[in-house]
């Protein structure tokens, strides 16, 4: 319900440059492109490598676009479900990542944001 969400400008946290994104690489490996090492075409934090979908298998086993369908050629899971809870007490998915764009791999972030 409308409860579940928090107002857009509110920040639960800030991932740092060694935060997971949903493909499996830190945050700092992410430039305005996307990921240096893979299809990611943006960051998105997920709580961890080893987070693990409703479905049973790891976030990393999982698509990292979005909708970020299981990989498993056995598994019909069509989107990552994680029953993370954050420190602000809601859901993973209640969340949206505001990462700010790097321009090459470690460098400052610009002040724009992409989400």
């Amino acid at each position: 319900g409308d409860g579940d969400q928090r107002p857009p400008k509110f920040t639960c946290m800030t991932p740092d440059a060694t935060s997971s994104c949903f493909c499996g690489h830190a945050q700092r490996d992410h430039t305005i492109k996307g990921c240096i090492y893979c299809e990611c075409d943006c960051f998105e934090y997920v709580p961890g490598p080893a987070a693990i979908c409703s479905c049973g298998h790891l976030s990393k086993e999982h698509s990292a676009k979005r909708p970020h369908r299981c990989s498993d050629a056995g598994c019909n899971c069509q989107t990552f479900h994680s029953p993370w809870t954050c420190p602000c007490g809601h859901l993973w998915s209640c969340h949206i990542t505001n990462a700010r764009a790097r321009e090459k791999p470690g460098a400052p972030p610009r002040e724009e944001t992409k989400s």
